[in-house]
């Protein structure tokens, strides 16, 4: 499932590929599919968040100045929710400093994945679905 998640999120942290040849031409079609899918998941949820946040905060804020601070808000949510709860539940996990894990969540979100912090580098530590749900 982590490694599904990586491909279709365009991550890839260099840890995991294919070795086999049809395994890298199966990972060729998830992929064609996959992205799109998982692209327009994104996309939506965009517009399902952009078109609530419009509705229920900034029509109701009239003053210009105001607005700024609600979307400024909004952002500040948006941080806390992606990053910076998920670099507690990693660092819970990996056993890895809070500056780590955030610094992890970070370029896990961009789509950077340089690779040199990985989900698993523990051996025989318990990953589930909570660890994919969290970043």
């Amino acid at each position: 499932m982590y490694f599904s998640f990586i491909v279709i999120t365009t991550i890839g942290y260099g840890q995991l590929a294919p070795v086999t040849v049809n395994g890298q031409i199966l990972l060729c079609f998830y992929a064609l599919f996959g992205i799109p899918i998982f692209l327009l998941l994104v996309t939506e949820t965009s517009k399902a968040f952009t078109s609530t946040f419009d509705r229920v905060v900034l029509r109701k804020v009239k003053k210009e100045r105001y607005r700024w601070i609600a979307i400024a808000l909004a952002f500040g949510v948006g941080i806390i929710t992606m990053i910076f709860i998920p670099a507690v539940i990693y660092g819970a996990i990996e056993s890895w400093p809070y500056s780590t894990s955030a610094y992890f969540c970070f370029v896990s979100l961009s789509t950077i994945g340089f690779g040199d912090y990985v989900l698993g580098a523990i051996p025989n530590a318990e990953y589930n679905f909570i660890t994919i749900v969290a970043d």
